[in-house]
Order: structure tokens, then C-alpha cells, then sequence
């Protein structure tokens, strides 16, 4: 016959075997914080950032017969120590630089002549402390310059402080220093961009030339 040969018995039935033992439980997301609206129309609110200010700084020029390039880039401990002796400071507020002395030439080596750039560094409101210590300056003799810097060059361990201690470099001289003005920075943020809207434009297409058929 046409019927099909299997046929449920009765205690089975066409349900599907498959039955949860429990209810399934859906996904539930967890209750997202209320947040309060705020009261700005406008842009948002920019944090102020704080003025920085720098005080002044005492600078000068040590004019060092015999002194090289080389010489003067080895020995620059031996300077800012000199220099932080005569006015009474720490030797790491003193910043010592070298420089070509009395030349223009571009081209230069470690045998040049050289000078000592100095600077005395000062904390902020220190303005008065940075005006006794020029006037120091001003009144130290060329004399008591050169002994402090032997004294310190004596007491150095950096071999080429033997340019000082042998007097082949001498004569030092500080023929003025001055006080830079202060220097107050101020960072202020910018509410709108400065920058012009960059615009896009249509960039042109070439119309295809057409190409005359024979006749």
C-alpha cells in the first residue's frame, strides 16, 4: 500500500524529543545611570591653565687669554663652579656655554680661541638677588677672577683643567654682565581653531576627444 510502514506507537508522539527543564530566562541589560542634563548652551567651559613666569637671568661673557674650543667645552664644570663661587649660588643655577671668540668664520675647529657664556639663573622674584650678584660681578678684580678659577681647576679631577693650573690659559676677564628682562609665558587655550575650513573642490574631468571616422 501507499501508507508509510512506520507508524508511532501510542505512546509516542509526533512532538519533538527536545524538552527544557527549565523556562529559559532572556537577556536582561542591566539599568544604565541616569545622567543629569546640564545647564550649558554654548560651547563647554575651558579649565583655566595657570601663568608660568620665569625671573631673570644674569649673563655674561669670561674673555680667557689662550683658551681653545676644546679647552673651554672640557673645563666647563670648573667655570660654573668659579662663577657660583663669586656670587653665591649653586653651582647647578650656573649654565656655562663656549663660543668662537672674536671671529666671524663659519668654519671653526677645537683650536680656535674661545670664550665662556655664562648665566646665572634666577628663581622667580629673585630680581634683587640677581642685581647684588651683578654688582659682585662688577667689582670682582681680574685678580681674585683668576684666583678662584685656579683654585677650582687645582681642586678638579678633568685632565684639561691643566690649561688653567699651567697658566697657558690666563688673563681672565669679565668685561660686563648684564640682567636679562623677565620673561613671563602664558598658555592660553584657543576656543576656535584658527585654521582656515578646508574645502574640497571638484577636480575637473577630461572630456574625451573624439576621433574622426574615415568616410
Amino acid at each position: 500500500s501507499m501508507a508509510p510502514s512506520y507508524a508511532p506507537t501510542e505512546g509516542e508522539s509526533m512532538a519533538p524529543s527536545y524538552a527544557p527543564t527549565q523556562p529559559e530566562t532572556l537577556y536582561q541589560p542591566s539599568a544604565q545611570p541616569t545622567v543629569a542634563p546640564t545647564t550649558e548652551t554654548a560651547a563647554p567651559s575651558v579649565t583655566p591653565v595657570p601663568t608660568a613666569s620665569k625671573a631673570s637671568a644674569l649673563v655674561g661673557v669670561i674673555n680667557v687669554i689662550g683658551l681653545t674650543l676644546d679647552n673651554c667645552i672640557a673645563t666647563k664644570p670648573i667655570f660654573a663652579s668659579g662663577i657660583a663661587t663669586i656670587v653665591s649660588v649653586p653651582s647647578s643655577q650656573v649654565s656655562i656655554g663656549c663660543n668662537i671668540a672674536n671671529t666671524r668664520r663659519r668654519l671653526t675647529s677645537g683650536d680656535s680661541a674661545a670664550e665662556v657664556d655664562f648665566a646665572v639663573n634666577y628663581g622667580v622674584d629673585k630680581l634683587q638677588e640677581a642685581q647684588a650678584a651683578q654688582a659682585t660681578l662688577a667689582d670682582t678684580s681680574d685678580k681674585e677672577l683668576a684666583e678662584v678659577f685656579v683654585a677650582e681647576a687645582e681642586a678638579s679631577t678633568i685632565p684639561e683643567a691643566e690649561v688653567i693650573t699651567s697658566g697657558e690659559a690666563a688673563d681672565f676677564e669679565v668685561p660686563g654682565a648684564i640682567i636679562t628682562d623677565p620673561i613671563v609665558e602664558t598658555d592660553t587655550p584657543i576656543d576656535e581653531p584658527t585654521a582656515a575650513p578646508m574645502t574640497l573642490t571638484e577636480t575637473p574631468t577630461e572630456t574625451p576627444t573624439e576621433t574622426p571616422t574615415e568616410t
